[in-house]
């Protein structure tokens, strides 16, 4: 754990420094986006993955579930890489397990601008999105090509999918059966989002 530390100590400094209070005065979605843009394109290079994993090196916890092994519980839930655009970037971060999306059978842009806000007295982040994604041929098509180059993630991957917003309540099952179709060769375990206000 000492080494886990010290390792982490040399980020902590800049961060608080400089990327913190750039990200604290800019608007939540734009600061989330220009860091999808970043991690994305620091995970599209192993130089990229090595300088991320410089980063932080998690302990192994070794755990197996479901038939597969996790290095440690620590992964990234459904939410902040909606499109699966950076999934090599969060093993290199550490993370030993990904989940994608949320994705739907149909694009979504989701609900109008501004939609994610910052609590500062209660230091927290509110988000009303409204499940936007580039739908599940988007995705497919983006991580069919990401097998093809190599650059797959040696960690357990799963999909977040849920309902289309133009799919009513009683058309539901088939359009969840679409997207995990669509989705089936590029995720190890399947999250049903069936909570999301759409």
């Amino acid at each position: 754990m000492k080494d886990t530390v010290l390792r982490v100590l040399p980020m902590g400094l800049p961060y608080s420094l400089f990327a913190r209070p750039l990200l604290r005065f800019t608007d939540s979605e734009k600061a989330h986006s220009l860091a999808m843009r970043g991690l994305t394109s620091f995970g599209q290079s192993r130089a990229g993955q090595r300088a991320l994993s410089t980063i932080y090196h998690a302990p192994e916890l070794p755990i197996h579930v479901f038939g597969k092994l996790f290095h440690h519980p620590l992964g990234l839930a459904a939410g902040f890489d909606k499109g699966a655009e950076a999934l090599s970037a969060w093993p290199a971060l550490g993370f030993s397990w990904i989940e994608y999306g949320g994705i739907t059978r149909f694009p979504q842009e989701g609900n109008p601008k501004p939609r994610m806000f910052r609590s500062n007295s209660d230091g927290a982040l509110v988000n009303r999105m409204g499940f936007n994604n580039p739908g599940a041929v988007a995705v497919n098509d983006r991580l069919t090509a990401r097998r093809a180059s190599g650059m797959w993630p040696k960690v357990p991957v799963a999909a977040n999918i849920g309902r289309s917003r133009k799919t009513p309540n009683e058309s539901a099952p088939s359009d969840y059966s679409s997207t995990l179709e669509m989705l089936w060769n590029h995720a190890d375990m399947f999250v049903l989002n069936v909570s999301s206000p759409n």
